[in-house]
């Protein structure tokens, strides 16, 4: 009796112990979100996200509660102006990779060439060399992330 008693309280303990770990509460509530493509829409224009390259997210804290906008174009979600929150976070899909990476650390191509779901012509790229690569291909511009929200905010 003793020990399956013992074996009960061990097997709490270490289900409490181990349990959040499992269940993902270590992860950045304001890290990139999960898209699913061809089921997750677009926040701002309702259009179903169908291609990661191009797809981008603000994840916000406002009110003490964490809200994530998807988007499925980058330029759409640059041209966006969010409300005030207290704190935020931009991502970007990689344009070769199509991994997630912070936006202000991404180099952005703005070219009328790039044939993007919202037709603004931008793609985010993780490295200099990638987001050069791209411009050889399709021309325009490359820009940093405030050159891009600007470059976006003119059109």
């Amino acid at each position: 009796m003793n020990r399956i008693l013992l074996s009960l309280i061990v097997t709490t303990f270490l289900g409490l112990s181990l349990g959040p770990s499992g269940c993902g509460r270590d992860e950045d509530p304001l890290g990139p979100p999960t898209i699913h493509l061809g089921e997750d829409m677009c926040s701002i224009c309702s259009m179903i996200i169908s291609d990661r390259r191009y797809a981008g997210a603000i994840v916000m804290r406002r009110d003490g509660r964490v809200e994530r906008l998807i988007f499925d174009d980058i330029g759409e979600m640059v041209a966006h102006d969010p409300p005030t929150n207290e704190a935020i976070r931009w991502y970007v899909h990689d344009g070769t990779t199509e991994q997630w990476i912070p936006a202000e650390a991404a180099k952005f191509l703005l070219s009328p060439d790039l044939l993007t779901p919202m037709a603004t012509g931008v793609v985010a790229f993780s490295t200099d060399a990638a987001a050069a690569e791209a411009k050889r291909n399709h021309g325009g511009e490359v820009y940093d992330f405030d050159g891009i929200r600007a470059a976006r905010s003119e059109e």
